[in-house]
């Protein structure tokens, strides 16, 4: 099953003189509903690689969707890995 799919929304029958971007669309965890699209212009490398990235998290179940903003970190939380992060193991 793919989770990811480059493709671009022209009606050109030959991808490699169009001048159309490339798009990749691929599914959230919110299954069929919850679909994503992200375009890379003529880069078709960056898109294979944003494709490929997307499928291996969601195949390693850590996919994060880059399209959602994080949310805010409270103190507590960021007191607590200020002070483990590069800190050398004794």
């Amino acid at each position: 099953m793919t989770v990811a799919r480059i493709f671009k929304r022209c009606g050109c029958g030959d991808w490699d003189g169009c001048p159309h971007q490339w798009v990749v669309r691929y599914r959230t965890t919110g299954g069929r509903s919850s679909q994503r699209e992200q375009s890379f212009g003529n880069d078709l490398r960056e898109a294979e690689d944003f494709a490929l990235k997307v499928e291996h998290h969601k195949r390693a179940r850590t996919f994060i969707d880059p399209k959602v903003p994080a949310p805010p970190s409270t103190p507590l939380t960021t007191r607590a890995s200020a002070g483990h992060l590069g800190k050398p193991r004794n």
